[in-house]
């Protein structure tokens, strides 16, 4: 939802040449939330994988702990990083643009 509305406003800032710092924010949101999303979805799948015949400190535990200690720490970094990010501006929008002439689509220099 938050990218939709955040290609909305990127929509009516090219329309109308004003640029909205809201879009900004809004697209840094997005992204950052793509992020998290990716690293709960790995969480989940390797809890679920899970079963009564996973051997105790094999190769799937042991990853998982890992994974799981790794993850702690990007949690607890997620809320002050992304704080910073929106507050330097940083986004992967404003430095990766897909071309739209004619030709093969690919990033544009």
């Amino acid at each position: 939802m938050i990218g939709y509305v955040a290609y909305q406003y990127r929509r009516t800032e090219a329309k109308s040449g004003v640029k909205f710092n809201g879009a900004k924010i809004l697209v840094l949101l997005a992204e950052s939330g793509l992020v998290y999303a990716i690293l709960q979805i790995i969480r989940l799948s390797l809890i679920l994988s899970f079963g009564e015949s996973t051997p105790a400190y094999g190769s799937l535990d042991t990853g998982y702990a890992i994974f799981q200690s790794a993850n702690l720490v990007v949690v607890a970094m997620y809320p002050p990083s992304l704080i910073i990010i929106i507050d330097r501006g940083y986004s992967i929008a404003d430095t990766v643009q897909l071309s739209t002439t004619s030709g093969s689509p690919g990033l544009s220099s």
